[in-house]
C-alpha cells in the first residue's frame, strides 16, 4: 500500500472540501494489536446521499491519548491506493491499550481528475469527517489472529424499510452521528422562531446569540442552555419583555415575530438533524437539564407536516422527556422518564407511561436514551432495556384515540398506512423549552407552587415575577454526549 506523508494539511482542507452535507463520511474502526501496533480503516465503498461511490483517495489526521487524557502520538498519512476493499493505515510498533483515546480528521474524495498529486491536492473535490474512538476489549486483537477485514460487508447494500428523504438506506447502516467534538454546521440547523404555534405555548423564542449562546459544543458535549434576556447584551429584561421580538433574517419557522399581547420570557436553544428519514433506530447519550419548569425536547418531528400542522397532528415522536423539577408531585420530576408517541395533543389518547428510575434522578448522570421505529411498532429503550411499546391496533395507531377525535382528521389519518401518522419522514430535534401548558396546574417545583394558571392571560406575567425562586433551581442545562441514527 502507497503512504505518503504530507505537510500541506490546511491548503488540502481549505481547497478540496466540498458541502458535507451531501455525504456523511464514515466513522473510522480502530483495532488495537497485541502485543503492540494498531490498525485504523474505512471502507472503500460507502453509501451517498446519490447512491454508492468507491472512494480514489484518503486522508487522515489522528491524535492518540492514554487513558488517563495524556497525548502520546499523532500521525498524518495520505494513501491513494485501497486494500482488500479498505482504505487503511497501519502501525505495527506503537502500543494502543485499553481506554485510549484516538481523534481523528479524515477526508475522502471520490475523484482523482489528474496524475500530479500536488495539483491533484488543491483541485479534487472531497468531503471532512470528523470523531472520536474509545478503545475497548472489543478492539484488541492478537497480530496472529488477526483477518484482513471483508470487502464483501460493504459492496453489498441489504434492503432495509428504512428510507431516507432523497436517498439511500441499506440495513444496519448508520445515516447519521455525531459526537460533538465540533459544532457542524453540515449536520444541523439551529433552530431560531418563536414557538407560538407550539400546542404546549412554552415561554420560550429559540434564538442563538453569540453574545451568550444557547446553543453550544464545550468538551465533547453538545450543550443547550436557556438564557435570560438580560444576559444577553443584545436584549434587556424590560425591552424583551414589554416590546415585540423580531428575528428578521435569522429566522429559520414561519413564526418570527411576537404577536400582539404575546412575548416570550426567555430565549432557548433548538437544533434540527439535517437528515430526515421514515423508520429506523435513534440512540442519544444526554444528561438532563437541572431546574424548575424546564424540560427537554428530544424529538422527532415531522417534515412535511402530512396529517396537519395543528397540535402536533401529523405526529411528534418524543424519544426522552424528564422535567427539570426535583421537588413536584405526581410524574412532574426529575426521576420520572416519559416519551410517549403523539398523535394530537388535542385528543390525547390513553397511552402514556413512565419509567421511574431506582435512585436518584434521570439528570444525575448520562444514560443512552433510544427509539426503535419499525412499519409494526415504535419502541422505547433507555440504556438498552426496553420500557415502553406502542403498537397499531385494529385500525391502525388511531385505534386508540378517544371516540371524541373521530372526524376529520381521523379519517384522513384513514388515508395513510396503519402506522399513520408515524408513516412517513421525520427529523430529530433537541432542543429545551420552559413553563407553558404541559405543566399541570397547582404541582410544586423545587422552591413553591408552580406559580400560573394555563388558562389565565397572565401566565407569562407571573411566570417572570416569580423568577427569583426559579431560576436558582437551574443548575444544569441538557448535555449530549452523541447522537446516532441507523437503519433497520
Amino acid at each position: 500500500m502507497f503512504r505518503l506523508t504530507i505537510s500541506v494539511l490546511f491548503v488540502l482542507y481549505v481547497t478540496s472540501a466540498q458541502n458535507t452535507s451531501k455525504y456523511v463520511v464514515p466513522k473510522v474502526t480502530v483495532k488495537a494489536l497485541q502485543p503492540n501496533g494498531f490498525r485504523i480503516y474505512i471502507p472503500a465503498v460507502y453509501l451517498t446521499l446519490t447512491g454508492d461511490d468507491r472512494i480514489k483517495m484518503f486522508h487522515i489526521e489522528a491524535n492518540f491519548y492514554s487513558h488517563n487524557g495524556t497525548f502520546y502520538k499523532s500521525i498524518r498519512e495520505f494513501s491513494v491506493e485501497e486494500t482488500n476493499g479498505y482504505w487503511m493505515y497501519e502501525d505495527l510498533e506503537t502500543p494502543l491499550r485499553v481506554g485510549d483515546t484516538v481523534v481523528y480528521y479524515i477526508f475522502v474524495a471520490f475523484k482523482r481528475g489528474v496524475t500530479d498529486i500536488f495539483h491533484w491536492l488543491l483541485k479534487v473535490p472531497g468531503y471532512t469527517g470528523q470523531g472520536r474512538y474509545k478503545i475497548t476489549e472489543k478492539d484488541v486483537v492478537h497480530k496472529k489472529d488477526l483477518l484482513e477485514p471483508s470487502p464483501d460487508v460493504y459492496n453489498t447494500c441489504k434492503r432495509t424499510a428504512t428510507e431516507i428523504f432523497k436517498g439511500k438506506a441499506c440495513s444496519d447502516k448508520t445515516i447519521f452521528e455525531d459526537h460533538f467534538d465540533t459544532f457542524r454546521k453540515d449536520l444541523w440547523q439551529i433552530e431560531q422562531y418563536i414557538p407560538h404555534d407550539d400546542p404546549y405555548h412554552p415561554f420560550v423564542t429559540y434564538q442563538n446569540k453569540p453574545s451568550n449562546p444557547t446553543v453550544f459544543v464545550e468538551d465533547g458535549l453538545l450543550v443547550i442552555k436557556p438564557r435570560l434576556p438580560g444576559n444577553i447584551t443584545e436584549f434587556s429584561d424590560g425591552s424583551f419583555l414589554y416590546e415585540k421580538s423580531h428575528l428578521g433574517d435569522e429566522c429559520t419557522n414561519k413564526i418570527c415575530a411576537d404577536q400582539p399581547g404575546i412575548f416570550s420570557a426567555v430565549l432557548s436553544g433548538k437544533l434540527k438533524a439535517k437528515v430526515a428519514f421514515t423508520y429506523g433506530i435513534v440512540e442519544i447519550r444526554a444528561k438532563m437539564p437541572i431546574g424548575d419548569w424546564l424540560y427537554p425536547e428530544i424529538q422527532l418531528e415531522s417534515l412535511t407536516k402530512k396529517y396537519g400542522n395543528a397540535n402536533y397532528s401529523s405526529g411528534v415522536l418524543k424519544i426522552a422527556s424528564v422535567f427539570g423539577n426535583e421537588g413536584s408531585n405526581d410524574t412532574y420530576n426529575n426521576k420520572f422518564l416519559g416519551g410517549s408517541p403523539l398523535l394530537n395533543i388535542a385528543c390525547l389518547s390513553d397511552h402514556k407511561t413512565t419509567k421511574k428510575i431506582s435512585n436518584g434522578t434521570w439528570s444525575d448522570d448520562f444514560h443512552i436514551y433510544s427509539l426503535k421505529w419499525t412499519p409494526d411498532a415504535i419502541e422505547q429503550y433507555v440504556d438498552g432495556e426496553m420500557w415502553d411499546r406502542f403498537r397499531p391496533g385494529r385500525r391502525g395507531l388511531r385505534s386508540w384515540l378517544p371516540l371524541n377525535c373521530r372526524k376529520n382528521w381521523f379519517e384522513l389519518l384513514g388515508t395513510g398506512g396503519k402506522m399513520a401518522p408515524f408513516d412517513h419522514h421525520f427529523s430529530l430535534t433537541l432542543g429545551v423549552a420552559v413553563g407553558g401548558m404541559i405543566f399541570p396546574d397547582n404541582i410544586t417545583g423545587t422552591v413553591g407552587v408552580k406559580p400560573w394558571r394555563n388558562k389565565e392571560r397572565r401566565a407569562l406575567q407571573k411566570f417572570w415575577k416569580d423568577l427569583p425562586n426559579w431560576y436558582q433551581t437551574w443548575t444544569q442545562p441538557l448535555l449530549i454526549d452523541y447522537v446516532k441514527i441507523s437503519a433497520l
